[in-house]
């Protein structure tokens, strides 16, 4: 069965990309994140690398001068956002030569977790987002955030989703 909240915000980050993409010949969005991103079960219940190979396909057949965009995964399994954001500078070197028409960023799901055994503050994660944005934008490339999925009720916190919702306004505002 496929996550009803991935397969949204992929469609939302699709639109999003139509709507700030510049055309040019060899378009690239770079996908930044943790395991939802690469591509982890239970996230990639078909094996088919994570929301970006979805993400690349619904931006080629939107018709919008997207035909050969290409969308790199640079998603990390267990990264929390102090990981992301001491990542995100190789991620931007990586890509430095290529055409980028936008940076997703979708990191947080598990520091969920941290939040919950006051390991951190959603204060801090939201700074963290916010600071790997902005290196995104020192670049020259535009950032995407992408809200972060519900957890499942076989999670082993927040099942409810309490706190998970409760980072999803935060980033929001």
């Amino acid at each position: 069965m496929k996550s009803r909240g991935l397969v949204a915000a992929t469609a939302a980050l699709a639109m999003a990309i139509v709507f700030v993409a510049p055309l040019s010949a060899a378009q690239v969005v770079v996908a930044f994140g943790d395991s939802v991103t690469l591509g982890d079960r239970p996230f990639d219940e078909e094996g088919r690398g994570g929301y970006p190979s979805r993400l690349q396909r619904i931006l080629r057949r939107a018709n919008a001068g997207l035909d050969e965009v290409v969308v790199r995964n640079f998603g990390r399994s267990g990264e929390k956002t102090t990981g992301g954001l001491s990542r995100i500078n190789f991620v931007l070197n990586a890509v430095a030569n290529d055409d980028v028409v936008a940076v997703i960023i979708m990191e947080g799901s598990n520091d969920v977790n941290q939040i919950i055994n006051g390991i951190t503050s959603i204060q801090t994660v939201v700074s963290n987002l916010e600071q790997m944005a902005q290196r995104v934008k020192a670049r020259g490339h535009f950032p995407l955030y992408s809200t972060i999925i519900p957890r499942n009720n076989r999670a082993d916190k927040d099942r409810r989703n309490i706190v998970t919702f409760a980072l999803v306004i935060a980033l929001r505002d």
